[in-house]
């Protein structure tokens, strides 16, 4: 088990999953430009040990279909036996 105290997430619109399979960092602030590839992270995320607190969808390009989400995600302490 890897862990660090803060960690950097480069992907375009594939997803993060395997950025953060291994490394067990306490807070994570997520920033997608793909809803689909954000729910399949935060679900591995979940299953993982991690806590959704909660997401936030940003509209910044009001003239296209276009949007952005936040969400913070915890390590949960409790989950850790499980990996």
């Amino acid at each position: 088990m890897n862990w660090h105290a803060t960690t950097r997430l480069s992907w375009v619109r594939v997803g993060a999953a395997a950025q953060v399979a291994d490394a067990w960092v306490p807070i994570l602030a997520y920033v997608s430009c793909n809803p689909v590839s954000f729910a399949a992270d935060a679900t591995h995320l979940v299953q993982n040990g991690y806590r959704l607190n909660w997401v936030q969808a940003i509209d910044r390009f009001r003239w296209s279909a276009h949007v952005e989400l936040a969400a913070s995600l915890t390590l949960d302490h409790m989950a850790g036996d499980r990996r």
